[in-house]
């Protein structure tokens, strides 16, 4: 069976406030997470907002290249989250994830140069079909 998840996305506090509100009316307690549209300085807010919210899986978040590896290892262990995903070209120093690059799928579309060299350090890439 397929599991389709709703996705906590947006591009400032109001539009994450929504969001929480949402998810908590609805009682969904699993969502994807996208933060690459925030800014990453209120990464913080939305990480202190997850962890007053029902939410207990997140099986994939879409990060950006100042995504720490500490915010990997948040995700991880407090949402046993499985996958991040990332446009290749914002995948400036792989590096810097250690363990964790196993998890991070480079995402693809056809806009997109495809690198074998951070495929092959990866877990591997996605497909992002709403490109197509």
């Amino acid at each position: 069976m397929s599991t389709v998840y709703v996705s906590l996305t947006g591009y400032d506090y109001a539009t994450f406030e929504r969001k929480f509100k949402e998810l908590e009316k609805f009682k969904i307690t699993e969502v994807c997470v996208f933060l690459s549209a925030l800014n990453h300085a209120h990464h913080k807010y939305v990480f202190e907002k997850l962890l007053k919210s029902k939410i207990k899986y997140i099986p994939l978040v879409h990060i950006c290249d100042k995504t720490t590896k500490a915010e990997i290892h948040f995700f991880r262990k407090n949402f046993k989250t499985k996958y991040f995903n990332i446009h290749n070209c914002s995948l400036k120093d792989l590096d810097k994830y250690g363990e964790y690059a196993k998890y991070i799928l480079l995402e693809t579309h056809p806009e997109v140069v495809f690198n074998e060299v951070l495929f092959l350090k990866t877990g591997g890439f996605c497909i992002d079909v709403a490109h197509f």
